[in-house]
């Protein structure tokens, strides 16, 4: 088989008569109907009445809106999803992800299979389908259920992506097709923005699973109207006797109203050069050479006598040599960009905006929809209504000849409105924006997603009408192929590299504004050179460290410092997981709050229990243990020396949060040549916000009006960020920029992390928990109640999900803090079966500690594993 050139099938090189010459300043001028209807047959599709036409249609196009409907409308769910099957973001992804390759890569089984059996069979065959999978889908019961009745429903969907819009060319005329070609694509853009505006209200009130119900009904009644409605459209016609050539042609006088010669007679007229006369198309006249009108059953037959040129096979290898044809090429790649963008938003939104900041419920969340189908109407008009206008108003102007090229022009209008609405949407995301920037963004990238592939497809049609259906083919299969390629790893992309490419330059300048205007602690040097000595000396003996950090940050409001905002922690967390780290084999650097508990001594802190408490005066007048706490003294006391013997414990202390920032950075980037034998435990209460060095006060801010100081500002001063006015105290607080992605990416990229989350509110602990994971894309964070922290807490990483990690409720004693009925409250329908057993035992209580560690040490072994794999 070898490569057709186009002048092998038609001369014109898309290149048409549309209208007359004689026409060009005449707006009400004759056009000239291409493809020429037959003559003498009724069931030629370009024959049909109006209504019949549109019934057809519209049911092929119902039926891509239904595929896109129930499979790309699930986005608002995903976030949902993500917890009921314990998955994480790019595996809920997969969700839409493999059934838009699906979508694109069947197309190359349906077409052919179309074009030698007929479109009529496909599409009846492919609506039963699709309905019976979207059953499945309401029934599934996990995750890998869930997948493949999507996985089934973008196979049977596929059946219409290329299908249908060669149907447009079945019907309608070129003048139309522009036209009609943007109806099809609102009804395909359609799926994917008005499925998640209502998914998002069905899941909130009834659940995920009746909007697949709903699919399963709509497609239902679709099917029947496929069956009843839709007779065969594909039609043997003689495509270079039916376009003619531009320099000779006659012209077809035809109603507004009417499109077809059906409805109308068709006059007869000399040709513009004065050849022979068309032959009239009123059927009476030449009752010889009628064709039989089929009847309504006759339509509905599955099996059409369409002549077979080719056999099966060939069908199938056909349409690949096409590629090279350029508008082919550009076609699909310009629709792949503007569909991986519209579907990485949908992806990407839930889990936006139904976390922090936002935290908008589902319905809510679907609501972005509504700018996404308003600028797909846009696009379709642009695409189709705007583009049809311009393309007649050129031909005028030359002559009345109409030019594929033509169609193109007016693509600088998405050129322009999509890259700037992915901007918009970026920056909006990644700077926290209001809602309506991150509509509007939607909306402006959704323009593309309507008017690249309408005027894309339609000038492949114009171009190439006589291989149109295997171009078109190529164009829909190769660009969901692209486009899967791009979004495939867009969820893991964007938490690694945030959510616009410049994001990276933004926070390297927050950084080094961050620390060249605030300035380091006076003992960081000292620190930094024991730091030094003691990661070098581990790091030759092939020994783990972990830099622990704990307790809680101050945000001082002078500098000479009397008043300070405080995150209050006593620390007990990280003390109690340095010590298990050690027994775990680690060395530790125990970064910590000035004062706040230390491993080994926080068992004799006030904190817990008086220090006193555990003497006792023996009969010579000495202080000696009380035998009662002996052998526990003598076990922490054994410890403690044996860590300080090995020197595998240092501890480094700091005060305010520029003091922890600055020790976390630079003791990070000394860690850095550890690569993944350095872990990271920051269980330290980190304020979010600070007043700048360059705003705060001097001296100690007065109460008294009398003598508070002054605020008279010069040119260029700023205003003290602390200060009272009048008798009230004003501070305006900074946010502190996020530097947890500067360590993932920077500071220590190989190193492991793990991180805390600490809520009070059960209801949205696992998807704050699930929110920071991704934004900062640690390796784990680890979720906590307030009044649980010692019972209970939930590990959220990429690998393995949600985990809960629970001190048996048999190991329980009232020593622990907090409200024990509460216990599972946060694990959502876990939490039935952990209140089934509610009795204390007296028992030693097991610190949670003792059960987090050696998790972690498993999961860090992983990630040696894996770094040495490299």
């Amino acid at each position: 088989m070898h490569l057709i050139a186009l002048k092998e099938l038609d001369g014109t090189e898309g290149t048409v008569q549309l209208r007359t010459k004689n026409t060009t300043e005449d707006e009400s001028s004759e056009l000239i109907l291409l493809p020429h209807p037959s003559k003498t047959d009724p069931n030629d599709p370009l024959r049909w009445p109006r209504w019949k036409k549109h019934v057809a249609f519209t049911s092929v196009c119902a039926f891509t809106f239904f595929t896109n409907y129930a499979i790309g409308g699930l986005a608002p769910a995903f976030f949902i999803l993500s917890q009921e099957f314990n998955k994480t973001p790019a595996q809920t992804a997969d969700l839409l992800l493999w059934p838009i390759l699906i979508l694109g890569v069947f197309n190359f089984f349906w077409v052919p299979v179309a074009n030698y059996f007929g479109k009529r069979p496909v599409f009846v065959f492919a609506s039963l389908l699709l309905c019976v999978a979207y059953i499945w889908g309401a029934t599934a019961t996990s995750f890998t259920s869930l997948l493949w009745s999507n996985n089934i429903a973008a196979f049977a969907g596929s059946s219409t992506e290329a299908l249908g819009a060669a149907m447009v060319n079945d019907l309608y005329f070129l003048h139309e097709r522009g036209w009609y070609m943007g109806i099809y694509m609102n009804f395909i853009s359609g799926g994917n923005t008005i499925g998640p505006l209502i998914c998002g209200f069905v899941v909130e009130s009834i659940g995920w699973r009746w909007h697949k119900w709903m699919a399963v009904i709509f497609t239902g009644i679709n099917f029947i109207a496929v069956l009843l409605f839709v007779p065969e459209t594909q039609y043997a016609r003689d495509i270079s006797k039916s376009l003619g050539s531009k320099t000779s042609m006659s012209s077809i006088q035809i109603d507004a109203g009417l499109s077809s010669p059906s409805e109308q007679d068709v006059k007869v007229e000399k040709t513009p050069t004065g050849g022979e006369a068309e032959v009239t198309s009123q059927t009476e006249a030449h009752p010889a050479l009628q064709v039989p009108k089929k009847t309504w059953l006759q339509e509905l037959s599955l099996w059409n006598e369409l002549p077979k040129d080719t056999n099966l096979w060939e069908m199938f290898i056909r349409p690949f040599p096409l590629i090279v044809y350029p508008a082919v090429m550009f076609s699909f790649l310009a629709y792949a960009v503007s569909l991986a963008w519209v579907v990485a938003i949908n992806i990407l939104n839930s889990f936006i905006l139904q976390a922090p900041p936002y935290n908008w419920s589902p319905s809510i969340n679907g609501l972005i929809n509504i700018p996404a189908f308003l600028g797909n109407l846009l696009g379709s008009v642009t695409g189709g209504w705007l583009v049809d206008k311009y393309s007649d108003w050129r031909a005028r102007k030359n002559d009345g000849v109409f030019k594929p090229e033509t169609r193109l022009v007016l693509l600088i209008i998405p050129t322009l409105i999509v890259p700037a609405g992915c901007l918009l949407f970026g920056y909006g995301v990644a700077e926290t924006m209001n809602w309506t920037t991150l509509f509007f963004g939607n909306g402006m990238v959704s323009v593309g997603l309507t008017a690249v592939p309408i005027i894309g497809m339609t000038y492949v049609s114009d171009a190439y009408l006589p291989v149109a259906p295997d171009a078109l083919l190529l164009v829909n299969g190769l660009k969901n192929i692209v486009a899967f390629g791009f979004l495939h790893g867009v969820s893991d992309w964007v938490a690694s590299a945030g959510y616009v490419n410049a994001f990276e330059a933004p926070l390297a300048e927050a950084e080094l504004d961050y620390f060249t205007n605030n300035p380091p602690p006076k003992a960081l040097n000292s620190h930094l050179t024991l730091a030094n000595e003691f990661i070098t000396r581990h790091a030759s003996a092939g020994r783990r460290v972990v830099l622990v950090t704990s307790g809680g940050t101050t945000v001082p409001l002078e500098n000479q410092t009397v008043r300070y905002i405080d995150n209050f922690s006593a620390g007990t967390r990280g003390a109690t997981s340095a010590e298990y780290f050690l027994e775990a084999g680690y060395a530790v650097i125990f970064l910590h709050r000035q004062f706040s508990l230390l491993p080994f001594s926080r068992h004799y802190s006030h904190n817990t229990r008086s220090f006193l408490d555990y003497m006792k005066e023996d009969e010579g007048g000495r202080i000696v243990v009380d035998q009662e706490h002996q052998d526990e003294m003598v076990r922490v006391f054994r410890e403690y020396r044996a860590a300080k013997e090995e020197n595998r414990l240092l501890i480094l202390s700091f005060t305010t949060i520029t003091d922890y920032l600055w020790e976390l950075r630079e003791v990070a980037k000394l860690m850095k040549p550890l690569g993944s034998r350095a872990l990271f435990y920051l269980a330290a209460a980190v304020s979010d916000f600070f007043v700048p060095h360059d705003r705060m006060v001097e001296h100690k801010i007065q109460s008294s009006e009398e003598f508070a100081q002054k605020h008279d500002q010069e040119a260029g001063e700023k205003m003290p960020a602390a200060r009272t006015e009048g008798k009230s105290l004003i501070i305006d607080l900074e946010p502190v920029p996020k530097f947890l992605k500067a360590l993932v990416d920077a500071w220590a990229p190989d190193a492991m992390i793990v991180s805390f989350k600490l809520e009070t509110d059960p209801a949205i602990l696992t998807t704050k928990a699930l929110y920071a994971l991704n934004k900062y894309s640690h390796h784990l964070v680890i979720g906590n109640l307030l009044t649980t922290r010692k019972w209970e807490v939930v590990f959220v990483s990429a690998d393995e999900g949600t985990k809960w990690i629970r001190v048996p409720r048999g190991r329980r004693t009232k020593s622990f803090s907090g409200i024990e009925g509460l216990v599972g409250q946060a694990g959502g329908k876990e939490a039935d079966a952990i209140a089934e057993e509610h009795s204390f035992v007296g028992e030693p209580p097991v610190e949670i500690e003792s059960l987090i560690i050696p998790e972690i040490a498993v999961l860090h072994e992983r990630v040696i594993g894996k770094g040495a794999a490299k």
